[in-house]
């Protein structure tokens, strides 16, 4: 059940969730077609920008919870199309 109001309503449209549904499953099958492509953007991003969050003096994290955010986020990006599959497949 959808957190948003606005999409709720939106959903309770049949012709509207058709849609939403499709688009959703197009966008699972593009990611799972190369997986690691965004796992690989985002571990190409972190190297980017890690020297200038590490070695920022006024930094509001520490470097554990640094790592720890670098962690959840490539997880989520890895598992999220599986669990998006997965919800798609009981609607």
């Amino acid at each position: 059940v959808p957190e948003s109001e606005l999409l709720r309503k939106l959903l309770d449209v049949p012709e509207y969730r058709q849609r939403f549904l499709g688009e959703m499953a197009e966008l699972v099958r593009f990611v799972e077609a190369d997986g690691a492509w965004l796992s690989r953007l985002a571990e190409e991003t972190e190297r980017m920008i890690r020297p200038y969050g590490t070695s920022d003096p006024v930094k509001r994290f520490t470097a554990a919870e640094y790592e720890f955010s670098v962690d959840t986020v490539l997880h989520f990006l890895r598992e999220r199309p599986r669990i998006l599959r997965q919800l798609l497949e009981r609607e």
